[in-house]
């Protein structure tokens, strides 16, 4: 009876050591997948701030070419430009998507605007609009971290310029 005793506890120390090794195994596979998410999320985020900075420069480009070339000092100016609206200047109201408005400033203003707000943490997937004095406009992007969306050199603008 000893022996049966003996020989079934010298299998515990191995099969505790296998049991870590798979749980280690199962948790890395877990912080991997994870980490696959939250950079997917990011992603979408910055994609769906990059698709509401493109739709506000439609609509705003729509309203100028039903304006004779003016571009709104406003938005709201342009909502039925947005998605579900008319498309026309006094049509039926689109759906706009979450937008910071500033302006107007001239475009050296924009840039010193930017400038000192880079460190500035934003709502994640915001899109700003800045009706420029020069009578274009600017729409800059904020990421899903808060900050500017970048081109590679700097915040990305979508402009007429």
């Amino acid at each position: 009876m000893l022996e049966q005793y003996t020989s079934a506890n010298s299998n515990l120390p191995r099969r505790l050591i296998l049991s870590a090794f798979a749980g280690l195994i199962l948790l890395l596979i877990l912080v991997l997948m994870l980490a696959n998410f939250f950079g997917a999320q990011s992603k979408a985020r910055n994609a769906s701030s990059k698709g509401n900075m493109r739709t506000i420069q439609i609509a705003v480009e729509s309203y100028s070419t039903d304006s004779g070339g003016e571009y709104p000092t406003h938005l709201k100016d342009a909502l039925p430009y947005f998605p579900g609206g008319s498309n026309s200047l006094r049509g039926k109201p689109g759906v706009m998507p979450e937008v910071l408005e500033i302006g107007p400033l001239t475009q050296k203003e924009l840039e010193i605007w930017a400038t000192a707000h880079l460190d500035y943490k934003f709502k994640q997937s915001r899109a700003i609009y800045c009706p420029l004095r020069d009578g274009s406009y600017a729409v800059l992007g904020i990421d899903a971290n808060g900050q500017f969306i970048s081109n590679g050199t700097g915040a990305l603008i979508l402009s007429n310029q």
